[in-house]
């Protein structure tokens, strides 16, 4: 889980860095960021 949020914290650092960013790839690292913290929130609730 660790390098999972840190991939893509560094991915998303890299893109931004970027004097252009690119939106796309953005956008898709914001979504799997959300994803991946919602299924971490929603199996705490589903496993009672």
């Amino acid at each position: 889980m660790v390098f999972g949020y840190a991939y893509l914290a560094y991915e998303c650092f890299k893109s931004v860095e970027k004097n252009k960013p690119d939106i796309e790839q953005l956008r898709f690292l914001i979504l799997v960021a959300v994803l991946t913290v919602s299924e971490r929130i929603g199996d705490t609730f589903v496993s009672w």
